[in-house]
């Protein structure tokens, strides 16, 4: 228990991007752009995003991957807990995204 202190609770992670390994990690905050966005998926790289899926005053954190989008239907298609392919409306992703400070991360094998 932490004595009804919930500022844990409040404030996203925070990764410096150091992790070391056989991995490249390159990690972005305030990755505010759907086109950058899109341009990593396009290009195969499966960005983690950072989601707040309740309130900012009472918000619910939430990882998942972005691996593709469709923009006739207006729908960004994530890695969700179980779900593999969650298709969600862009307004909808992009509040929740929002609420989660436009955190991203892509984590890259050498040399890509």
């Amino acid at each position: 228990m932490n004595g009804g202190d919930d500022s844990a609770r409040r404030e996203p992670p925070h990764f410096d991007g150091s992790f070391g390994g056989s991995f490249t990690t390159p990690c972005f905050e305030n990755f505010t752009s759907f086109p950058t966005l899109f341009t990593e998926i396009a290009a195969g790289h499966p960005v983690i995003v950072l989601q707040n899926l309740a309130f900012d005053w009472y918000p619910v954190w939430h990882y998942a991957v972005a691996v593709g989008y469709d923009l006739d239907a207006q729908e960004i298609t994530l890695r969700s807990g179980r779900e593999r392919r969650l298709q969600l409306p862009l307004g909808t992703f992009e509040d929740t995204w929002r609420r989660g400070g436009h955190w991203a991360m892509l984590a890259l094998p050498p040399l890509r």
